[in-house]
């Protein structure tokens, strides 16, 4: 964890204790458990931007987001057939903010998760080819966790002398669909798509893994990222 994450967490800490009206400063169980949720959300690896943001900051009715309100309302029953989600649509609509909803919503309710993106995942794995507890470790952040959020996947590259990647990533999705543990996935192209690029990050044997696994769910609209920007650096301006 960096410095300016533990530093924003001690920060945290204070301001809800400071303001809590049950204890008025002296720490309680409700502050104690407010700042324990937000240090888990920490440890998943969900970016500090999305910590406070949440599906009311989109339009409840655009396409994407209704269905991920459905989902997160049947989030216990995801988890227990193992549906994961498969969002894609252009940049800015959301559908990062979307997996993070879905993250912080499934550690409210106890379970855990792991935010990464797949390039990430692919660089660690080609660092860890000579160590083996490393990659042990890495397996274990990927395949014990309950929820695992995936974001950007259509922008992983796997190199010429990385092809053993595959094999990997071939084992690590069917261990997790084999055990019914739930996958969200974030592009910003349909996985059909992906599946026939020239940069080939999955083998067209999950094709069908995926079909089962994953429910596809395309984003449309503005760029909601560029709204959200624009009104920060108004809000900035203007204090």
């Amino acid at each position: 964890m960096h410095k300016k994450l533990i530093h924003h967490l001690q920060q945290l800490k204070e301001k809800l204790t400071t303001s809590c009206t049950i204890c008025n400063g002296k720490s309680c169980g409700t502050c104690s458990a407010q700042f324990d949720h937000y240090e888990q959300i920490a440890f998943s690896g969900i970016p500090l931007v999305y910590w406070n943001l949440d599906l009311h900051e989109l339009n409840p009715e655009s396409p994407g987001v209704l269905e991920v309100t459905k989902y997160l309302e049947k989030l216990p029953l995801a988890y227990d057939e193992g549906r994961g989600l498969f969002i894609y649509g252009k940049n800015g609509n959301g559908k990062t903010l979307c997996a993070c909803a879905i993250g912080k919503q499934a550690l409210r309710q106890g379970y855990t998760v792991r935010y990464t993106f797949l390039g990430d995942v692919i660089s660690a794995f080609v660092d860890a080819m000579y160590d083996s507890d490393a990659k042990k470790q890495l397996r274990e952040d990927i395949l014990g966790v309950d929820f695992l959020i995936l974001d950007d996947v259509d922008k992983a590259y796997i190199s010429e002398d990385s092809k053993y990647i595959h094999s990997i990533l071939d084992g690590l999705f069917r261990a997790r669909a084999q055990n019914c543990l739930p996958v969200i996935m974030t592009a910003n192209k349909p996985l059909q798509d992906i599946l026939q690029s020239d940069e080939e990050v999955f083998t067209r044997s999950l094709l069908s893994l995926f079909d089962e696994s994953l429910l596809p769910v395309m984003f449309m609209g503005a760029d909601k990222r560029a709204e959200l920007k624009k009104d920060a650096i108004k809000r900035f301006l203007k204090e």
